[in-house]
């Protein structure tokens, strides 16, 4: 059974919010949703169960090797996202503000009854220039 016919956005194009290197043709002409629906679950669930799930939830034939190379492409995508991210917060970010040479940090947990007899976990952290 063939994939979903359908065209794109052409602001996901420019936006990039679908790897370039895969045009809708290289997909077989799949709509975003059932891509990003692909790689949401290849990336929760062996990709020989997404394609079950698909084909369950969306009538469309997909192999486990089409949604493993999607899943995985998406994931270098987001990979590279991440790094640029990471670099323009290293470039744009303030100084470091000196602090103090040495620090200690405690934390503690506790039950403690609450009304109506109920008990609950109550966090306690405490932070301190030595």
């Amino acid at each position: 059974m063939p994939l979903l016919r359908g065209g794109s956005f052409p602001l996901d194009e420019r936006l990039a919010l679908l790897p370039t290197a895969y045009p809708a043709q290289a997909y077989g002409g799949a709509p975003a949703f059932l891509v990003e629906a692909m790689v949401r679950l290849g990336a929760r669930l062996p990709f020989a169960q997404v394609a079950e799930e698909l084909a369950f939830l969306f009538g469309v034939s997909v192999s486990a090797d089409t949604v493993r190379r999607l899943t995985e492409q998406a994931g270098a995508l987001q990979v590279a996202l991440e790094q640029r991210e990471l670099e323009r917060l290293k470039h744009d970010a303030p100084p470091e503000r000196e602090g103090p040479a040495v620090q200690q940090v405690s934390a503690d947990g506790a039950m403690v009854p609450v009304v109506g007899g109920h008990w609950t976990e109550v966090r306690t952290i405490t932070i301190g220039t030595v």
